[in-house]
Formats: C-alpha cells, sequence, structure tokens
C-alpha cells in the first residue's frame, strides 16, 4: 500500500472516530452470541419443516449416494475396491456423523447445521479483522439468514463443507500475512490440502496462494524464508491429498491424484448437447447415466480395457475435441455458464430449490435472500472486496483465488452448489460495501455514491436478468423426484400421482412414463405397466431401461416370446443392462431354454453375476442343468451371507436403481433363496435330511418363502412326522392360497394322518383351481370308493 492512500485511510478512520463510536461500531460478545443463535435458531425451524419432505429419510440422487458409501463404510469396507470417482472426505465425515447419531439422519443433520452456524460466526470475525466492526455485523448478519446456506447444510452433499473450508484457509492466509511464519504456511497448506479431497478444484488456486506467501514473506537479504514458506505451504497441501492418491495407487493399480471424475464432468459441461447447468451426458445416458455406461462406452471407442484415470482422460478429449469442432458453440456455452455462476437463480441439478422451500420451507418466505440472493450478495460482494484492496492486500489475493475457483466451475458446468465456496468472500465484501455506502450518504457526496452505486447497479442487472432459463431447475424435475422418493418408499399411489403430475407438467419428460410404468408393475397392474413403457418408448426409442422393464411385464403376462424379444432389445441398446439380462434370462426359462438362460448369465458382467440376482439366477439355472458342483459354487457364499456391495465400484446417478436391479435392495430374499437351492440340490442326490437343514435356514431368513414350507413339509412326510409336515404345508397355503400344488400337500398330509375326507376336499379344490391336475385327479379316484356314504 503506498504512503498517499495509507494517509488517507488513517484520514477517514480518524474523522469516524471523532465524530463517535456507537454500539454499532463497537465489539460486542452479546452480538456474536445473537449472532450465532439467530444462525441456529433458523436452521433449528427449517430442519424440523423440512423433515416431513419424502427425501428426508430417502435421500436420493448424489445425497444417496453418499450415504449409501457412508454405511459402506460403517459396515467395514473402509479402503474400497477402485479408485475414487468423487473426492472421499465427505463421505468418511458422514460416516463418522452417521455412527455418533446412531444412523439418525435428523441428527446427521444438526451437525451439519451446527457447522453452518459456526461458519456464520467466522463470517462475522474474518470481516472485523481485515474491515470493521459495523462491517462484520453485516456480513454475519446475511451470513446467517441466506437461505441457500441453510438449504445446502440440510442436504447430505460435500458442498456446504467448502464455505468452512473456505474461511480456514483465508484465516491461515491472514494469519501468515501478519505474521510470516512458517507454521502458518503449512496450516494454509492443509488447509487448501483438506479441501482438495473434499473438492479438488481448489488445486487451481494454489499457484495464487504460492503467489501471495511468497510476496508476503519477502526479505531485503536472501530468499531463503520464501522458499521455506512456499515448500511448507507444498508439504501441508501434499499430507492430506498423498494418502488418497496412494490409496488410488494401490486399491485401483492407477495413478489418480485425488478422483477420476474431471474429464467425465469437463465433457459434460462442453459438448454440443450440454446445457451448462446440469449433470447430464447427451443421449441416450441422459441425467440417468452411469459410470459402467460411459466406461464401456470409452472402452468400446478405445478398443480396450480402460483404468479410471484413461476413462476420464477419454472424455476430456472428447470435450477438448468439441471446442476444436465447434469454438463458436464453445465460446457461446461458456458465456451463458459465466453468466449463470453470478445469476441470482439458484440452479440445482437434484430438484428445483425454490419449489421445495415453497412445499416444505415455510421460513424462507420470511426471509430475503430467498429472492435476493446471489443477485445481491455477489454484485456487491465483489464491489466490496475491491474496495476492501485499499485496506489489506489479502483482499487482492481472495479476489484472485475467487477469480481462479470460479474459472474452475465454469469450464466444467455451474449448479447453484459449486458456488458456494465464493459465499465467504462475497459476505464479507458485502458487509464492506454497505458500510461504505452508509459512509457516503453520509458524507453527502453524490459523486462518490453515484461511483459506488453504478456499478453495482449494472451488475445487479446482469444477475437478475432473464438471459438464460435453467430448463433442468423445472418444477417437472422436483415432482419427478417425489415420486422417486414415494416409490422407493413402496408409497405407490402417491407415486404413481407425481408421476403423472410430472406429465402434465412436461409430457415427454424423461423416465416418467418408465417409473409410472414401474408403479404399476409392482401394484401387479399389468396391462397399464405395458402402456407406460410403451409410451416412454415412443419417446425414447432407445431407452434400455424401459425396454428391460417391458421384458419383465410382458413375461408376468405369461408372454415369453414378447419378452424375450423386449430383453433382446435393451441388451442392443445396452449390453451389460443388469435388469435386461436378468429378466431376459427368465424368459429364456419360461420357454424352457435353460441353456440360453446360461449362455446369456455366464457372459454377464462380473458385477451382474456376483450381485445376490445374478448369483440367484446363474445358480438357479446351474441346478436346472444339473450342474450341482457349479451351482454350489455360486451359491454357497450368497447362502453364507458373504455378498456385499461396494458402492465405488457401481457408481453412477442412479445408484439406488443399480441396487435394486442387482437385488442388493432384497438380500435376504436372494439369501433364503440360495439355502433353498442348496437344499434340493441335496434333494436331487437323495439326502433329504442333509436338505433340511438348508430349508429350516431359508425360512429363518425369510418367514414367508412359502417353497421352502412346502419342501420342508416334503421331507417331514417322508420322514413319517405328518403333524410336523401339516404346519409347514398349511404355511404355504396361507402365503399363496391358489397355489394347486401347495393344497395337494395339505391332501397328502391328511391322508398320512388317516383323514380321508379331509384329503378329498383338499383334492376336489386342486381340481376348481386346476383341472389338469393329474396326481389330485388320480387321487381322488382312489379314495371315493372308500370314502362313506352320507
Amino acid at each position: 500500500m503506498d504512503r498517499n492512500k495509507k494517509m488517507k485511510i488513517e484520514s477517514e478512520d480518524r474523522h469516524r472516530a471523532a465524530s463517535g463510536v456507537s454500539w454499532w461500531e463497537k465489539p460486542s460478545y452479546l452480538f456474536e452470541i445473537g449472532l450465532v443463535v439467530l444462525a441456529l435458531a433458523l436452521r433449528w425451524v427449517y430442519l424440523n419443516e423440512v423433515r416431513t419432505n419424502p427425501f428426508f429419510l430417502n435421500p436420493t440422487l448424489d445425497a444417496g449416494f453418499h450415504l449409501q458409501w457412508a454405511r459402506s463404510i460403517l459396515a467395514g469396507n473402509i479402503w474400497g475396491t477402485d479408485v475414487f470417482f468423487r473426492a472421499p472426505l465427505y463421505p468418511y465425515l458422514l460416516a463418522v456423523f452417521h455412527a455418533a447419531a446412531d444412523g439418525d439422519l435428523y441428527v446427521i443433520r444438526i451437525f451439519q447445521h451446527l457447522i453452518g452456524a459456526f461458519s456464520v460466526w467466522g463470517v462475522y470475525r474474518l470481516t472485523r479483522a481485515w474491515h470493521s466492526e459495523s462491517a462484520a455485523k453485516i456480513a454475519g448478519f446475511i451470513a446467517a439468514i441466506y437461505a441457500a446456506s441453510i438449504y445446502f447444510e440440510d442436504e447430505l452433499l460435500l458442498d456446504f463443507l467448502l464455505m468452512p473450508l473456505m474461511l480456514g484457509l483465508l484465516y491461515a492466509m491472514s494469519r501468515f500475512q501478519k505474521k510470516p511464519i512458517g507454521r502458518w504456511a503449512l496450516i494454509t497448506g492443509l488447509g487448501a490440502g483438506i479441501f482438495a479431497i473434499t473438492r479438488p478444484n481448489i488445486l487451481l488456486c494454489w499457484p495464487v496462494m504460492a503467489m501471495a506467501l511468497w510476496q508476503w514473506s519477502r526479505s531485503e537479504f536472501t530468499n531463503k524464508p520464501r522458499v521455506k514458506h512456499i515448500a511448507l505451504l507444498a508439504l501441508g497441501t501434499l499430507l492430506p491429498v498423498l494418502p488418497v492418491t496412494v490409496r488410488n495407487a494401490v486399491v485401483g493399480d492407477d495413478f489418480v491424484l485425488i478422483s477420476s471424475q474431471g474429464g467425465i464432468n469437463f465433457y459434460i459441461g462442453n459438448n454440443a448437447k450440454a446445457d451448462g447447468l446440469s449433470a447430464a451426458m447427451p443421449r441416450p445416458w441422459g441425467h440417468t447415466w452411469q459410470l459402467t455406461d460411459i466406461q464401456r462406452h470409452a472402452e468400446e471407442q478405445s478398443g480396450r480395457t480402460l483404468k479410471p484415470s484413461e476413462v476420464s482422460n477419454f472424455w476430456l478429449r472428447e470435450g477438448v475435441r468439441w471446442w476444436s469442432e465447434q469454438p463458436g458453440a464453445a465460446v457461446k456455452l461458456t458465456l451463458k455458464k459465466t453468466i449463470m455462476l453470478f445469476s441470482n437463480m439458484e440452479v440445482a441439478n437434484n430438484q428445483n430449490i425454490r419449489h421445495f422451500w415453497d412445499s416444505y420451507a415455510k421460513v424462507t418466505r420470511y426471509l430475503p435472500t430467498k429472492y435476493l440472493g446471489f443477485g445481491l450478495v455477489g454484485p456487491l460482494g465483489l464491489l466490496g472486496l475491491f474496495m476492501l484492496t485499499r485496506r489489506t492486500p489479502l483482499a487482492k489475493w481472495t479476489l484472485w483465488i475467487m477469480l481462479v475457483y470460479a474459472v474452475s466451475i465454469i469450464i466444467f458446468f455451474v449448479p447453484a452448489r459449486f458456488r458456494l465456496p465464493l459465499l465467504p468472500p462475497l459476505f464479507i465484501g458485502f458487509g464492506v460495501f454497505v458500510i461504505e455506502l452508509i459512509n457516503r450518504y453520509k458524507e453527502q457526496n453524490r459523486h462518490r455514491l453515484a461511483l459506488l452505486i453504478g456499478p453495482a447497479l449494472v451488475l445487479m442487472v446482469v444477475s437478475f436478468g432473464p438471459w438464460y432459463q435453467a430448463a433442468p431447475a423445472t418444477n417437472a424435475q422436483s415432482v419427478f423426484q417425489l415420486g422417486n422418493a414415494a416409490l422407493r418408499t413402496g408409497e405407490f399411489d402417491e407415486a404413481a400421482r407425481q408421476f403423472r403430475q410430472t406429465l402434465l407438467l412436461h409430457p415427454n419428460y424423461e423416465n416418467a412414463h418408465l417409473n409410472l410404468g414401474v408403479v404399476y408393475l409392482r401394484q401387479g397392474e399389468l396391462d397399464l405397466a405395458v402402456k407406460e413403457f410403451e409410451a416412454e418408448l415412443a419417446a425414447y426409442p432407445q431407452s434400455a431401461k424401459a425396454y428391460a422393464n417391458l421384458c419383465s411385464a410382458r413375461g408376468l403376462q405369461n408372454r415369453p416370446m414378447d419378452a424375450i424379444q423386449a430383453g433382446e432389445k435393451a441388451l442392443q441398446f445396452d449390453p451389460e443392462n443388469a435388469m435386461a439380462i436378468l429378466n431376459l434370462s427368465r424368459a429364456w426359462w419360461a420357454v424352457n431354454q435353460p441353456k440360453k438362460a446360461l449362455a446369456l448369465l455366464e457372459a454377464a458382467p462380473e458385477s451382474v453375476k456376483k450381485s445376490p440376482a445374478g448369483r440367484d439366477a446363474l445358480g438357479g439355472t446351474y441346478l436346472k442343468l444339473n450342474r450341482l458342483a457349479q451351482a454350489e459354487e455360486v451359491l454357497r457364499p450368497l447362502a453364507n451371507q458373504e455378498v456385499h456391495l461396494d458402492p465405488t465400484e457401481a457408481l453412477g446417478i442412479d445408484q439406488q436403481t443399480l441396487k435394486e436391479e442387482l437385488g442388493y435392495t432384497k438380500l435376504t430374499e436372494h439369501e433364503a433363496r440360495a439355502n433353498y437351492n442348496l437344499g434340493w440340490m441335496l434333494v436331487m442326490q437323495d439326502n433329504r435330511a442333509a436338505a433340511m437343514a438348508y430349508f429350516q435356514k431359508a425360512i429363518a431368513i425369510r418367514p414367508e418363502f412359502d417353497e421352502a414350507h412346502a419342501n420342508i413339509g416334503a421331507a417331514l412326510i417322508s420322514e413319517g412326522r405328518p403333524d410336523s409336515a401339516m404346519v409347514h404345508f398349511q404355511r404355504a397355503v396361507e402365503l399363496k392360497p391358489n397355489e394347486p400344488g401347495y393344497i395337494h400337500n395339505v391332501g397328502i398330509a391328511w391322508l398320512h394322518k388317516g383323514d380321508t375326507l379331509a384329503a378329498i376336499r383338499q383334492f376336489e379344490r386342486v381340481l376348481e383351481l386346476d383341472p389338469h391336475f393329474a396326481s389330485a385327479a388320480a387321487k381322488l379316484r382312489e379314495l371315493r370308493p372308500q370314502s362313506p356314504t352320507d
């Protein structure tokens, strides 16, 4: 700072001091406490209002993925089995919260809101250190009532952590500026490293931090302190990052610094179909893309198996190629992303934030930041930081960090949560701007006041202007997600209502017809389900998921050839679609073609073959073909509960759906069936006594397993224990009242108990249900001459 500027600032400070110091300009512990209480109170009210929303206990998409990852860590899968696709800090922290809260998602969110309230206090403190108490009060207050911050603290997303991390980084840098010693250089580096394993693009700002520390640690005699401080900055950054890099190399046999999503995210934000705002891939993948889909495409195009870093590099090259082929479109899209980054609109790629507030968070109606959020804080905060550069050089370097970080967002895509790290310095700048505005107004200097208001109005016009429409953040998206939440919890009528509402808002909303069809499928309304799957295919002819579900519905309608046709079509568009593989294998079974089912299952990806549903299908097929050793090899790990899912193996946008398709959400059903099939294998070897233990284990795992009850009854009959057999036969009938075979078993048990009349009544009922049931007809011919007359 030159001498003239310093004298001017000191003169302004003396003038304010001479005019008296108001309570507003005096530091006050009471205000600090009140600020934190206000922040906590708003968050408490918000938390208790939104706990009624369907996503609260059943988070979807990214939030659902983080929760599953955290639970996998707590289940013992600490290291995972592949390179991290996403930065790992938040899922591990979420696992700590989960353990401390005993899995209570309400308490977990309390932890996150406490961190948010601490950030509000940090904004206040840092503003006071950089400027004044009055600016700090304003900055702290706007941070406390900022609606978007409260929203993201309540979501199971990593981004809310970036605000306290940015505050910590700026605090460490300010301490180093005041006292350039090695300890603060190391702590600044640690802050950058911890930030990086949460959101890696902060590393692009590292050169700016290094230049700032280099400048502040200058010496008239030697550069040694500078070199030492930069080395400590680098060491501090590496301390959190290096373990992640080594873990990726050891576990995944690949050099990935932190995570492998960078190239994929670059392509998402830089292709001919990109909107620059949402995490959607071009068709045929769309917004429900999965990592396996885009990895397979990259490998097909490359002609070989690719490591995660190579998959990332493939998509990075695809994005760069689009830039080289269509530079005009690329520049136009980048301009859109730049404007939208500083827009007042809260663009979300998971749900429509304002629609969510209107539906579940009444408290936001009283927060001006719901309507005047980033559009106010962004422009005024930037101008305030520019003015703050007169007082502290740290403001200048902060602006550079913000600029580089903003560029690191723009080169990808720009949903609202990505800009959260920019908020703490903008809150500080906002407080400074308001105080400067008040001071200039008091001075009654219209020229200086206009120099402040003019640029602010220009920037606010840019921020509030309706320059672009945020297509992904429509009400249809939010309603669709509400339908998904209801579907996951088995509230089928509510799910159907939400999906129908989605289609009213957007007649061809992707996957709306598909998911409505899934609801009908689960309700047993097969004709309606088929109609919806066909409607989805009319709008999206390459939807492998629609064909896979159509295969399931046709199979349940006893139309196996139609099911086979739909299944093969699904695999034409997605050769590794788990649902299509499993449904088509059942269709081949239905037409008595177990060898074709086996060929399909044996060629399936390992993730399918080793899943609960895959092992169930493959082991059952081996058993049908009398390949007992192979059946046992496949089924025994499942029967012994040794099959688990690592979320990093099947990372994708629609992780929950994938888990359902592969049978992880119905693990006990597949474990029970595996034990049942192992028991049946022993029956085939005439070892009913040993089979009994497996049938009983199947029932212990799944008490409503009707087939196991039937087979236990058969084994008990063979042992001459009809009374015990009757219990299991009748339980099977209770579970499936119209199954002729189970009713026939009850008749057999009555015969063994010596009650001919009771047996006859059961066999007659069998023939009412199935007139061609030969065994029941034979028993009746045999028994009726022996029955007494009335």
